[in-house]
């Protein structure tokens, strides 16, 4: 499929994912559409790795813990594109990743599980798009 046809196609969704919408807000901040695996392996890790930069510096600098908002909201939107690239509702999700000890088993489930084929009601299959990341 061209890059031209998935758009247009997506289009019908109504929805901006981080795939027609390049930019950091449809990276990084947004609630529609689905992320594959890949995409969101390599969209989360920074997050955490920031949560846990941010976590140890406000220890000694405490107004710093500002800067663990926009963190979080990142996080909970790349948790919810890929619970809609499973063909479920993210609340569940947001609830289990702020939870210690089942945010692990919650983060596998989502790393690990693979998406529903095809399109569904949340957009097209990312995994058909047709450049990688």
């Amino acid at each position: 499929m061209e890059v031209e046809q998935w758009e247009k196609q997506q289009a019908a969704y109504r929805t901006a994912d981080g795939f027609t919408d390049k930019s950091v807000k449809g990276m990084w901040f947004t609630f529609e559409g689905r992320l594959n695996r890949m995409r969101y392996f390599l969209r989360v890790l920074p997050v955490y790795l920031l949560m846990g930069a941010v976590y140890a510096i406000t220890h000694h600098v405490v107004w710093l813990a500002v800067l663990y908002l926009p963190i979080l909201w990142s996080l909970l939107s790349l948790v919810s594109r890929r619970a809609h690239d499973l063909g479920r509702e993210p609340w569940p999700f947001w609830i289990a990743v702020c939870l210690p000890v089942l945010n692990i088993a919650v983060g596998l489930y989502l790393l690990f599980k693979h998406g529903t084929y095809g399109a569904n009601r949340y957009g097209l299959d990312p995994t058909e798009y047709p450049y990688d990341i």
